[in-house]
Order: structure tokens, then C-alpha cells, then sequence
């Protein structure tokens, strides 16, 4: 039935109460080719950017202590862990952080040339910038859930930068 209606169901936690129970189902859409569109899947294609991972990191391969995980999708509510990869010789779930990623598939690629500091530095300069409380709320005109949105993505991209960087800059770097 599943694929006929090109859907996948997975039925998730359930509660009980007496004579009631109350099931989690999640649908999914499925491609063509029979792979499952996940939410997680879709984030990633929105969100690799701003935790600096790579937009085609999805579905490849790292390795991590010796295991190799395959990088199934993004969850930017988790900012610690907000990779999710499957154990390929079991396919059991693990939450990642972005620079576990980057670090293996840095390492896979023949660790390609890392941007140079002063570059990097420059971009935090403007994310920093952005954070500012007069920018970040348009000297109070923008609502607070645009606030909260914004502040997230330049927060987000900030770890992304001092991943990349190696290190968080000193307050002088930023503000020189």
C-alpha cells in the first residue's frame, strides 16, 4: 500500500489512558527510486548551510572511532547534536554535531584546503555585527518571533564559523 500511494508510515510512541490509547504516526513522502523523504531530509537541504556542512553531505558516508555512519538528515532544534546519522552495519540512529561531520569528510576528501583565518574572522565579524541589539531587532520595529528567528540563524552560523575556524575567536579578533 505504501508504495502505491508513494507514502511511508511509521507508527511512532503511543499513550495510554483506560480504554484510550493515542498513537505517533508519521508519513513520509517517497521518491521516486523508493527512498523516504524525512523531515530531517528536507532540513538539511534548507539548513546544511548554516551549521557549514556541505548541501551534498546528505546520504554520504563518515567514519567516527572506527564505525561508519551514513548522514540521513538535520535537526537545527538540537544546536549541540543536530546531525542524524544511521550505524550502517545495523542502521541503529546517533545524533552528530557539525564538526564530527566536517571532520570526517574533510578527512575522506584529502582534507581540501581550508579557508584562510583572516577570512573566516571577517565573516564572524558580521555575524557578530548582526547579533548586535540594535540590528538584530531593527531598532525595535521587527516582532519578537522575527527577533528569535534571525538571532537563531546568525547563532547558528557563528558555531558554523568557529567550527571551520578550529577555535572561538578572542574578543579582540572581533572587535579589532
Amino acid at each position: 500500500m505504501e508504495k502505491d500511494c508513494g507514502v511511508k508510515f511509521e507508527v511512532g510512541h503511543a499513550s495510554f489512558s483506560g480504554a484510550h490509547a493515542t498513537f505517533k504516526v508519521d508519513a513520509s513522502e517517497m521518491a521516486a527510486d523508493g527512498t523516504v523523504v524525512t523531515r530531517a531530509a528536507e532540513e538539511w537541504k534548507l539548513g546544511a548551510a548554516l551549521f557549514g556542512l556541505p548541501e551534498d553531505g546528505l546520504g554520504k558516508k563518515v567514519t567516527f572511532r572506527g564505525t561508519e555512519y551514513e548522514v540521513v538528515g538535520l535537526h537545527p532544534e538540537r544546536p549541540r547534536y543536530p546531525v542524524e546519522a544511521r550505524r550502517v552495519r545495523d542502521g541503529k540512529g546517533f545524533k552528530m554535531s557539525p564538526e564530527m561531520v566536517l571532520h570526517s569528510l574533510r578527512k575522506a576528501v584529502g582534507a581540501k584546503a581550508k579557508r584562510p583565518d583572516a577570512e573566516i574572522i571577517k565573516e564572524l565579524q558580521g555575524v557578530h555585527a548582526g547579533l548586535s541589539p540594535e540590528n538584530l531587532t531593527c531598532d525595535g520595529e521587527l516582532p519578537r518571533h522575527e527577533v528569535e528567528r534571525r538571532r537563531r540563524e546568525l547563532t547558528r552560523r557563528q558555531w558554523a564559523l568557529e567550527a571551520e575556524l578550529g577555535r572561538i575567536p578572542t574578543d579582540k579578533e572581533i572587535w579589532s
